[in-house]
């Protein structure tokens, strides 16, 4: 059985199993999401301040450069074979509906047609991810995908609060692709690079299964900006656990989410 949280994952590269500001005038497809209160913009300081009782002032957030990451993806396309981007037969609903199709659509309440689309669109994304990672550089931290919509799929970025909270939509130009569109919503959320995170993660590993050897698994959830530890446990102990919670948090030095497994997870 395909699980919801594996189907929603899949596809994403990397480590993935898988706020706002408006941009330019000029750009058509771009629209503000929430209000982004955590950037800290320039401050104006007046002649009779004096440099040393002025505090530390975060640099003003970057704006997502849409135009450099759409004609990044647009090369990578142009360069790659059609059969890259596999749309067989997206809207014919007599087409046999494949197992992964059925199970996709049954998870997140989907047409047949609808979650065959969702799976072309994720696995024709690389080139967008790719864009997205080489314009944002250090500011990208993860890429996921989000079901939370009957008729559309989207693309989440979480990334650092160095940049600000932007969407977009991404349509793919080639022919008999052009129905095809991507909707992006870039998330500024966390304080830590990808790397900084996992560096933590990596570090922390060792002593969380010292601590708790029915520890299963360890990895790291971008929707929440969270490292996520699974811990076979027979009973649910809300207590015990938000206790574990803020002792794993402490010891990683990022905010940690856990939860109780009443299966061990096997392996043939």
């Amino acid at each position: 059985m395909i699980s919801k949280k594996h189907i929603q994952r899949s596809a994403l590269k990397g480590s993935l199993l898988l706020s706002v500001a408006m941009l330019s005038i000029s750009c058509s497809n771009t629209a503000p999401l929430i209000k982004n209160n955590d950037i800290t913009m320039s401050a104006q300081v007046t002649a009779t301040t004096s440099p040393t009782s002025v505090t530390t002032v975060k640099p003003a957030a970057v704006v997502v450069d849409w135009k450099k990451i759409e004609a990044l993806a647009d090369t990578f396309y142009k360069n790659m074979p059609m059969p890259y981007l596999k749309q067989s037969k997206q809207d014919d609903p007599a087409s046999r509906v494949s197992p992964v199709e059925r199970a996709y659509a049954k998870s997140f309440g989907l047409t047949a047609i609808e979650a065959r689309k969702r799976l072309i669109l994720q696995s024709s994304s690389q080139g967008v991810i790719e864009a997205i990672e080489k314009v944002l550089g250090k500011a990208f931290v993860e890429a996921y995908y989000i079901n939370d919509h009957p008729d559309e799929l989207r693309l989440g970025i979480t990334a650092t609060r160095t940049v600000k909270a932007s969407s977009y939509i991404y349509t793919f130009k080639q022919e008999g692709f052009d129905s095809l569109r991507l909707p992006i919503y870039i998330y500024p959320i966390s304080d830590k690079t990808k790397a900084q995170i996992f560096a933590l993660q990596e570090k922390a590993k060792p002593e969380i299964f010292k601590r708790y050897p029915d520890t299963q698994s360890i990895g790291y959830d971008p929707i929440m900006n969270t490292i996520v530890v699974s811990i076979y446990h027979k009973t649910t102990d809300e207590a015990q656990r938000r206790r574990i919670e803020a002792e794993l948090t402490e010891l990683v030095g990022h905010r940690v989410m856990v939860e109780f497994m009443k299966n061990q997870i096997t392996t043939l």
